[in-house]
């Protein structure tokens, strides 16, 4: 039997990330598989008050001083400071596999990477940049696509999070069919939100929000629809888990929370460290965004957990929520249609519960994190040296 004394190294998969806490959150079972399937895999982010995290798995971790700005023109100017850091950063590492995920590190990562690297453009929603329609914005949303096309039809690989972001980075930002694929979100682990009990009959009926503080995500629309509700003689609680994002430009300001707070009904948990406490306390799940998402979470999250959802019909949730099997959508935007489909939910205990039987076996089927996990190591390995 031959024994190498000098074994090939093992091909290099490199994370790009602005914020380590999201990636140890969604992403850690990722990076563990990719290193347990013999990649040598290293994580590139900014890990601020998460730095004590551990990095389960045996990846590396590099500490990235990410700057973000609520202003548009801000964050431009610092723009190619950044792109000159991690350039350097990639320099040294020398990646197989550049996986950037998220607008911000897909742009800046695709003109830093080093020449050999094939690179992962994972979006996880077109988000604020291309929701918003301002002049400098729309200039912004012109530059961002031509990087994306252009390192599409260098051999670069676009992960969309649902079909109408696939479709539109095809038919929009004309990026090669084949060179975009359909990954179904982050994955969730279903044995850790496991379905839970509803919450006993003695109990209020209780509406939950999972979100960033954001104008975007629908906050203050369902705040409205609570209060419409409220206003119909119906008695219901909303509780609204998140904090605000004071370097997104959609933030909603500490003031605007403060006067919800005090209105009938109304609770602000701010950021919680597990949301299976909050879920097990409520009825329904809410999610009223009006544009930008990828694949929410929250949705996948409330259905992992039973529970039956109403979101707003815009890519992402619709992908999630099959209109009168696991929940109910409405039109964006629309405070009263959100007050009659919370209406609905009060007055129909027994399709609730099919609502919500029906949404966890979906994700059981189509979003648990073994499905994930199982088609980005067929992407990495399809991208890895020698595969090709």
């Amino acid at each position: 039997m031959t024994t190498l004394l000098n074994p090939p190294a093992k091909p290099r998969l490199v994370f790009l990330v602005t914020e380590y806490y999201f990636f140890h959150a969604m992403r850690n079972d990722l990076a563990s598989a990719a290193t347990q399937a013999a990649f040598d895999v290293h994580v590139i982010a900014f890990c601020g008050a998460s730095g004590d995290l551990p990095a389960v798995g045996g990846f590396k971790i590099t500490d990235f001083p990410w700057r973000r700005s609520s202003a548009l023109l801000q964050a431009a100017w610092q723009f190619l400071p950044e792109l000159r850091r991690v350039r350097r950063l990639l320099a040294a590492l020398k990646p197989d596999i550049l996986h950037n995920i998220a607008m911000k590190p897909a742009i800046i990562g695709t003109l830093a990477a080093p020449s050999g690297a094939r690179i992962i453009n994972t979006l996880t929603g077109f988000g604020f940049l291309f929701y918003a329609r301002t002049l400098f914005a729309r200039i912004a949303q012109t530059m961002c696509a031509a990087v994306l096309r252009r390192a599409n039809f260098d051999g670069a690989k676009l992960v969309a999070h649902n079909m109408v972001d696939a479709r539109f980075a095809v038919e929009r930002l004309g990026m090669p069919a084949g060179s975009v694929r359909l990954i179904r979100g982050l994955g969730i682990d279903t044995n850790r939100f496991a379905h839970l009990p509803q919450p006993p009959a003695t109990a209020p009926f209780r509406f939950l929000m999972i979100t960033r503080l954001l104008y975007m995500k629908g906050v203050q629309v369902t705040i409205e629809a609570h209060q419409e509700l409220l206003k119909r003689g119906l008695t219901a609680e909303l509780h609204v888990a998140g904090a605000p994002d004071p370097e997104n430009p959609s933030s909603i300001p500490h003031s605007a929370i403060d006067a919800w707070s005090k209105l009938p009904g109304i609770r602000f948990l701010g950021q919680i460290p597990d949301v299976r406490a909050a879920l097990a306390q409520c009825h329904v799940v809410v999610h009223a965004a009006l544009g930008g998402e990828g694949l929410p979470r929250v949705l996948l999250e409330g259905s992992a957990c039973g529970r039956p959802l109403i979101a707003t019909d815009v890519s992402g949730n619709s992908d999630i929520v099959v209109a009168g099997e696991t929940g109910l959508l409405v039109a964006p935007n629309d405070p009263a249609a959100l007050a009659d489909a919370m209406a609905w939910m009060i007055d129909h205990p027994a399709e609730r519960a099919t609502f919500g039987q029906a949404g966890r076996d979906r994700v059981l089927k189509e979003f648990a994190s073994t499905h994930i996990a199982s088609d980005y190591d067929a992407l990495y390995r399809d991208l890895a040296p020698g595969q090709n």
